[in-house]
């Protein structure tokens, strides 16, 4: 951000933008993350071709941006549907309310045993602990930038060290037990995992990294090598939750640098050759180019700028009226669960606001002071 664009931003905004540059470990795809130059509208309703991360291309035109009315559209959705969990997260992302808020409300989700479950995940109702869902609690305590010594966060690593199958490396994503709750059928049981796989594997060998000091150094450095011989021989074969889980291995700045370039490298092929840039199918289920990119500063924007700008475009195109955007999965017609869906879609559509929030924010499509808007809603979470 130029010196001149710096003093149309005001102390709080200085202060985000700052701490988002400087996060740390903290995946790019976290929220806090993304908060980058929200600007004035004096500022940012400029040419593009003044703009500092225009896309490719484009020289002329005015950027298209988030309006106010529709900004406050999707927050009176989150605050009147979603989560007390989702709408603290967001309170936290503004620097509305402290990380303990963020924090007490995930506790909601923690079991005895320290993993996590009471579908933390939307597509998986087990109140029994899964991997999956402790896993997306590892993501929110990171997001937040929850104290290691945290009892929540031993919790859920001592969990995932109890899960994990030491003769196979291998965890699985659900329990046995998770036909005794709703859930999307492609949570059904399956045979146990019989390898190390990068879904659940390299995610949650970046959460070991983070908190190590909770991890027997020898385990670390087993599933580290496990990772690294994976991507050696696999990295062709990335899926799409192969690179998202992945990309949290990236995220680590302690390994050397030559095995940091050898992540990037394996997951900048990957995102080239699995990330969809028609935008005609990006009403389905697939990777989009904002789903792995979040940020200007992200490894894999320069090459896929033109696209991340048209995902921008369409994120502002496709929210719908009552303030929330699409879910572009479902649990089908024939689900035996339609009214735990039903739920479960609603927990969704308010993660999803506020993902493209961020992301919006990020890449300065929000032409005013989103601060002053966010202030005014409950602070006591």
């Amino acid at each position: 951000m130029a010196l001149e664009e710096w003093g149309h931003v005001n102390t709080r905004q200085q202060a985000l933008v700052m701490a988002a540059h400087g996060y740390g470990e903290s995946p790019p795809s976290i929220l806090n993350l993304c908060m980058h130059s929200c600007m004035s509208q004096e500022s940012v309703s400029r040419p593009v071709s003044h703009q500092k991360d225009t896309p490719i291309g484009i020289t002329e035109e005015i950027m298209k941006t988030l309006t106010e009315p529709s900004f406050k559209k999707a927050l009176e959705w989150l605050f009147h549907n979603g989560r007390d969990l989702d709408q603290a997260r967001l309170l936290f992302a503004f620097g509305q309310t402290e990380a303990t808020s963020v924090v007490d409300e995930l506790a909601a989700y923690q079991n005895p045993d320290g993993g996590f479950g009471h579908a933390l995940e939307a597509d998986v109702w087990l109140k029994d602990s899964s991997v999956i869902a402790t896993t997306v609690a590892l993501q929110i305590l990171r997001e937040v930038q929850a104290d290691a010594s945290h009892a929540y966060v031993q919790g859920a690593i001592s969990y995932l060290i109890d899960t994990l199958d030491r003769n196979t490396l291998a965890w699985d994503l659900v329990p046995e037990n998770v036909d005794d709750a709703p859930h999307a059928p492609w949570w059904d049981p399956e045979d146990p995992q019989t390898a190390f796989t990068p879904n659940p594997g390299m995610e949650i060998v970046s959460h070991f990294h983070h908190y190590a000091a909770f991890v027997p150094t020898a385990l670390l450095q087993e599933l580290t090598e496990a990772a690294l011989a994976y991507l050696r021989v696999h990295a062709e074969h990335l899926g799409m939750h192969d690179i998202y889980c992945t990309e949290w291995l990236r995220t680590i700045t302690s390994f050397p640098e030559t095995v940091q370039q050898e992540i990037t490298g394996s997951l900048h092929a990957a995102v080239n050759r699995v990330v969809e840039t028609d935008s005609s199918k990006w009403s389905q289920y697939c990777l989009r180019p904002l789903s792995i990119i979040d940020s200007p500063e992200s490894p894999y924007y320069d090459e896929l700028r033109d696209a991340v700008s048209i995902n921008l475009d369409y994120l502002i195109d496709t929210q719908k009226e009552e303030g929330s955007w699409p879910v572009y999965w479902s649990w089908g017609e024939n689900t035996p669960y339609p009214e735990a869906w039903e739920k479960s879609q609603k927990d969704w559509q308010g993660v999803q606001i506020i993902e493209n929030i961020k992301r919006l924010l990020a890449f300065s499509r929000i032409d005013f002071n989103a601060d002053g808007l966010i202030a005014p809603y409950p602070h006591h979470l």
